[in-house]
């Protein structure tokens, strides 16, 4: 749990989440600024059956906006050990994020995904 707490504070650096994704996703390519990039909210609220709402949290969850536009959503889950529940728990979270975007009427061009423990990313 340490662990994932130090790369949890680490991580919400937006030099340091610009230059993972920078790294690990675009293949070098500067396309995150740490200028651009704002925090979002980490905590997740997804309505199960019979009505009863979950709360979930990320790790990291950062947006790049220019000139009041959201243009990337990104967000980074940490892992200590490996979780065989953790893709679903993600698709959770992105559910949230969606359904609240739709009624805040947020236009978005893509959410992207990192789980910190996952390697040989392909090129987007």
């Amino acid at each position: 749990m340490q662990k994932d707490i130090a790369a949890k504070r680490l991580e919400e650096h937006n030099d340091v989440f610009a230059d993972i994704f920078n790294n690990l996703i675009f293949s070098g390519q500067k396309v995150l600024e740490e200028g651009t990039l704002i925090s979002l909210p980490t905590e997740a609220f997804t309505r199960m059956e019979r009505g009863r709402l979950r709360q979930g949290n990320r790790d990291v969850c950062k947006a790049d906006k220019e000139q009041n536009v959201y243009r990337l959503i990104c967000g980074i889950e940490n892992q200590e050990c490996r979780d065989n529940t953790m893709p679903e728990r993600i698709m959770g979270y992105d559910f949230a994020a969606y359904e609240k975007q739709i009624q805040d009427k947020i236009a978005l061009q893509s959410i992207w995904q990192l789980r910190s423990n996952r390697k040989n990313w392909k090129n987007f």
